[in-house]
């Protein structure tokens, strides 16, 4: 899949379009396609400085939005695939 990752604070110039692995979802967890996001402004300052509870490059930015629900883990009942969603990811 693609995505929008950080490997080290700075500007936009630290932003980088590429290849990651699809995720798989943990046994609480499912795996959200984002169809859409916002700029929330806290995540727009994310490449230039961590947040106290981020985890550290490189990451991937612009996890909220709302999407399709494409995989659950083994524990997830009440969703399953092709359900829409909204996400607020931690970063």
């Amino acid at each position: 899949m693609k995505a929008v990752r950080i490997h080290e604070y700075g500007g936009p110039d630290v932003l980088v379009y590429e290849d990651v692995p699809k995720p798989e979802p943990g046994p609480s967890q499912a795996l959200v396609r984002v169809r859409s996001g916002h700029g929330e402004p806290q995540r727009r300052r994310h490449p230039r400085e961590p947040l106290p509870h981020a985890q550290g490059p490189p990451k991937i930015i612009g996890t909220d939005g709302a999407g399709v629900v494409e995989a659950v883990g083994a524990d997830v009942t009440t969703s399953s695939p092709v359900t829409k969603s909204s996400s607020a990811a931690s970063a």
